[in-house]
């Protein structure tokens, strides 16, 4: 039977008990379809709702079953009007009178109580190593600030746990929840997590690449209207696309929205972040009440409802931000938070080419699949939408296809073919045949038949495609240093969850695990012989193993981060670096430093000369600094300052008097030792270089990059003679074969792969 509606407005008391769920079921139902019809009592009861909790109560479904008290329905329709109300009265609505400037200035001391004090102009205060610039935004359960990471001399962005949320052990754990779920994806278009770090052990805080530009929202702001075409369908793409990186990963993003996704200024390039709100899949199937994450306006009908959530949620979210830039304001928009709740759970959007006639017909099918209220209905998956819009012409529907006319061009080549075909090919086939000759006879040496028995180092890696020959994957997170043993049998990868992991380097079948840190592991080098292996991390802890157990040999804790680390040539000795600057080389017989050198900044990279006598070491202080041990005592040989970056990598020449280094500057150098000059430089990665090492006789050297390729270089000619493409993330470590015919590299994915060089 259906609900009866009444006739006369109801009491205030009335609208207030419904608000609190404190009324009768029929009473409910009552006043329920009352509201639906009443624009008056909608204003009132959300000027009641306005006052306290339970807002907008009263917005059940059309069947007036009304969700749970425990339901995540109730928490979006108070972010909901929250929402609204900004909109409308814009976000200092509430304290009208003061000056704009005055309030924010009282709100950012007030929310940075946590930082230490500033010590550099311009700054307002230190987080770590980190010098804060500003407050860039706050939300959901964090902060996030610019700061300049002082070590490495670049700007950053930290997102910073809510300091009213620190002591919450639940809060706690779903920020770190939130920091692994960023960080296990690899992607062009998502903002990169580098690491996750602790301010006083109390504030957790994860340190991101600092994007400069503006988000979808700023630019939606400043068209006031519909983008163009082509825009809508490359910024589309590419939110896309970054979205099945993370569907991949088993990720429900949770909070779709143009403020979440950003343009890179320069490039254009579309980058996703905030993955606050992401849990995993399985998570999500055990959270059907409670809190529900996302932004109402752009929110899927199951995610309004507190129903269980699957990747198709995310496709509902797309659809609206594709349709907010298609018309210029999202598909469910009405003068109450009631209005607009009850749309995004039932209503229609109304067809976007209704709103904007330029939008291709195809464009909007994608757009009304996505916003269909059953996610069954919806197109599946992410992967797909990137596909299609990939592939979607961007010419609107009625528009004329320009085709350019062809009849006399044509005309002439075929007359001038059909008079000279024959010699042409008579004169390509004489070509080849010459060229295949000198091939066989070795006088060039351009092609496979040409190079066969050449000196592998000099022809580097074979021609199958540049695939690589194994891929080692731990599945558990960041690789940050990959390493040979010295009898080219085993490979060892350091990774980010604190474990090592050995695998066979010529089948790529794993042979043991090493649970050594509480942290992730930064470094690790055999010594001379292969019978240790030592790693460092965070912890502090310097750790050796014993290679023919697996066992741990020994350990030392330095009571600082270790970034790097090294072996001399004779095994005797190991040289650590510190997030601090610190650099000391240490007896491993009585582990005592034998002598303490430093930098200004985080020591990157430790490297030893081939005869033991010199040691390397790269900072985030731009430098790259050579000291000569002798006696127990380190006295300083060289400096060279020519980076305009942090130096992240260095690797001694096995058989010159020269030095490499590689930078985030993008360049690798090399610094001849007797001249103290730069001798040749290699430029051609697009990011941030990782590592560099050279081959047994130095004939070229290899580079990983944050552009997730490594490149081959001809050392004296400074030539690039391959790329390797194969990773979706950084490349973090790199390592060459003794024997100089496999490279291994380290990468963000998650994955180490062996190439192979040419036999």
């Amino acid at each position: 039977m259906a609900a009866q509606i009444c006739t006369q407005c109801p009491p205030t008391g009335d609208l207030k008990r419904l608000i609190d769920g404190d009324i009768a079921d029929g009473d409910q139902s009552r006043l329920t379809a009352h509201l639906d019809v009443c624009e008056s009592c909608q204003k009132k009861i959300e000027d009641i709702a306005a006052g306290g909790p339970g807002l907008l109560a009263c917005a059940c479904s059309t069947e007036n079953v009304r969700p749970e008290r425990t339901s995540a329905y109730w928490p979006a329709v108070r972010e909901l009007e929250r929402e609204l109300v900004k909109v409308s009265n814009g976000p200092l609505a509430v304290t009208r009178g003061q000056d704009e400037a005055e309030i924010t200035t009282a709100i950012d001391e007030d929310v940075l109580k946590f930082l230490d004090p500033p010590e550099e102009p311009g700054t307002i205060g230190k987080l770590g190593r980190f010098h804060v610039v500003e407050l860039v935004g706050k939300g959901g359960m964090g902060l996030v600030l610019r700061a300049l990471d002082v070590c490495l001399q670049r700007q950053v962005a930290l997102k910073v746990l809510d300091p009213q949320y620190a002591k919450n052990d639940l809060a706690r754990n779903r920020f770190i929840r939130e920091a692994r779920a960023a960080a296990s994806i690899s992607h062009e278009n998502v903002v990169a997590v580098h690491h996750v770090e602790k301010h006083r052990d109390e504030f957790p805080y994860l340190v991101m690449r600092l994007i400069t530009g503006q988000s979808l929202q700023d630019l939606l702001d400043e068209k006031n209207g519909p983008l163009e075409v082509s825009e809508i369908v490359r910024i589309g793409q590419q939110t896309a696309a970054g979205l099945a990186a993370a569907h991949e990963q088993t990720l429900i993003h949770r909070d779709i929205k143009p403020a979440n996704i950003l343009l890179e200024s320069g490039t254009g390039k579309v980058l996703l972040t905030d993955f606050g709100l992401a849990r995993a899949t399985e998570d999500a199937k055990l959270t059907q009440t409670g809190f529900v994450a996302g932004t109402p306006l752009y929110m899927s009908p199951e995610q309004a409802r507190g129903d269980t959530l699957d990747h198709r949620s995310d496709l509902f979210s797309l659809g609206s931000v594709l349709y907010a830039m298609s018309t210029g304001s999202p598909p469910f928009q009405g003068s109450s938070a009631f209005v607009v709740l009850r749309a995004v759970t039932e209503g229609r959007h109304k067809p976007v080419r209704e709103i904007n006639p330029k939008v291709p017909v195809e464009l909007a099918s994608i757009i009304d699949h996505l916003l269909a209220k059953k996610p069954e209905e919806r197109i599946q998956s992410a992967a797909e939408v990137a596909e299609r819009l990939s592939h979607l012409s961007t010419t609107p529907l009625g528009m004329p296809v320009v085709r350019r006319s062809t009849n006399g061009l044509p005309r002439l080549s075929r007359g001038w073919w059909g008079r000279n075909a024959r010699w042409v090919a008579i004169t390509l086939l004489a070509f080849n045949g010459l060229l295949l000759l000198s091939e066989l006879t070795k006088l060039t040496a351009w092609t496979v038949i040409g190079q066969r028995q050449r000196n592998p180092q000099v022809v580097t890696l074979a021609d199958e495609g540049q695939k690589p020959l194994l891929t080692l994957d731990a599945g558990t997170g960041p690789i940050w240093s990959v390493a040979y043993s010295p009898d080219g049998e085993t490979v060892a990868t350091a990774i980010d969850d604190g474990s090592v992991r050995l695998w066979n380097a010529h089948t790529g079948q794993l042979r043991g695990r090493i649970t050594a840190h509480q942290s992730p592991v930064w470094n690790l080098a055999y010594n001379h012989d292969g019978s240790l292996l030592a790693t460092a991390g965070d912890d502090g802890l310097v750790m050796l193993w014993d290679t023919k157990s697996n066992r741990e040999h020994d350990r030392h804790d330095l009571k600082t981060p270790i970034r790097s680390l090294a072996f001399s040539p004779d095994g005797k000795h190991l040289a650590t670096g510190t997030r601090s600057g610190e650099v000391r080389v240490w007896d491993i017989n009585t582990w005592k430093p034998i002598t303490t050198t430093g930098h200004t900044g985080v020591v990157m990279s430790l490297a030893f000369s081939p005869d033991g006598k010199l040691l390397a070491s790269g900072g985030g202080d731009m430098m790259v600094n050579i000291w000569e041990i002798q006696d127990g005592e380190a006295r300083e040989r060289a400096k060279f300052a020519g980076h305009k970056g942090g130096v992240y990598a260095v690797a001694f020449h096995p058989e010159e008097n020269k030095v490499a280094s590689g930078s985030w500057d993008r360049t690798i150098r090399l610094w001849d030792l007797d001249t103290g000059m730069e001798a040749r430089r290699y430029e051609g990665h697009k990011e941030d270089i990782w590592s560099v090492t050279f081959c047994s006789r130095g004939l070229f050297l290899a580079s990983g990059s944050e552009d997730r390729s490594a490149k081959i270089w001809d050392t004296s000619t400074g030539k690039e003679l391959r790329t390797l493409k194969g990773h979706v993330g950084t490349i973090y470590s790199i390592d060459i074969s003794p024997d100089s015919k496999t490279i291994v590299t380290g990468s963000r994915d998650g994955t180490a792969k062996i190439w192979k060089l040419k036999d």
